[in-house]
């Protein structure tokens, strides 16, 4: 009966660590909606702040160092922009992982890239949230913002774990797993923006189409992989010991001991009284 008991505490264990409940408590549930959550934070900083006025000498900074890192990356080849890309972006998600320190970077980075984005608007002539609302267009905002979340969601988890050990070695194994989630995110994401560059100097309708087509496969293995994963997700634990009825009591009459008037217990089974010893009579 112990033992049972002991195996059933363990399967209600939230941080057990298992491949399987490592998996599925972050691709499913609250960790998933938290990430969601973070994710949305980045638009709606990116909107809000991409609308705040700048001072023309930060204008003018901004767009030198935008136009130094954009002629860089143009004069790389493919796979080498890609890599340029990569290293930039990776090293900022990186840096979120850090707890307490991560959300700031992570507050920090949305708002440079906000502002980034407005003083492209300014020299263009075009409001800043409509430069924000066509990163949207582009495949690869789709795969850098959700990293960059996913690392600040794994950072205010590692936060969290503090307060109780059982929670902080779970969040020790899980911050490996999520920080090479968003390493792949991220090479993926500098895969499709070299691409988009590349097609762009021949055509846009290239650019465009030819990126979101690779995008919506890679979104259906996305769902269809994550199908398969929470598949294996294991099964509720049974209740408690206590909520499982006696099998005896199913199959045999209520019977009470003669002599000290307590219930037995399996009164199937049972040959002597569980309290004062007495041989029990069939009858009773």
């Amino acid at each position: 009966m112990q033992e049972n008991q002991e195996g059933r505490s363990q399967n209600n264990n939230p941080y057990r660590l298992t491949p399987e409940n490592l998996i599925v408590r972050t691709f499913s549930g609250t960790w998933l909606k938290v990430a969601i959550g973070v994710f949305i934070v980045e638009l709606i900083i990116l909107f809000y702040f991409s609308t705040v006025p700048i001072p023309g000498y930060l204008v003018s900074l901004i767009n030198n160092q935008t136009t130094t890192v954009a002629q860089n990356a143009y004069s790389l080849t493919l796979l080498g922009r890609a890599l340029f890309l990569f290293s930039n972006n990776f090293h900022i998600a990186a840096t979120e992982f850090i707890p307490l320190f991560g959300l700031y970077t992570f507050g920090t980075v949305m708002y440079n890239t906000a502002t980034a984005i407005e003083v492209i608007g300014i020299s263009s002539n075009i409001p800043g949230p409509l430069i924000a609302l066509s990163l949207l267009f582009e495949p690869h905002t789709w795969l850098e913002l959700p990293a960059y979340a996913l690392a600040a969601t794994q950072s205010m988890y590692l936060v969290r774990s503090f307060s109780s050990l059982k929670r902080f070695k779970f969040e020790l194994i899980r911050t490996p797993f999520v920080f090479a989630l968003v390493a792949v995110e991220l090479f993926i994401a500098a895969i499709f923006e070299s691409s988009e560059i590349s097609l762009a100097s021949t055509s846009a309708v290239l650019a465009l189409g030819v990126p979101w087509i690779a995008f919506a496969g890679l979104a259906v293995l996305v769902y269809v992989g994550r199908a398969q994963l929470l598949k294996k997700e294991p099964p509720p634990p049974p209740p408690p010991y206590p909520a499982y009825p006696s099998t005896t009591e199913n199959l045999y009459p209520i019977r009470y001991c003669s002599k000290c008037g307590a219930r037995i217990l399996h009164p199937g089974v049972s040959i002597f009284c569980d309290q004062c010893g007495e041989r029990l009579s069939l009858s009773s």
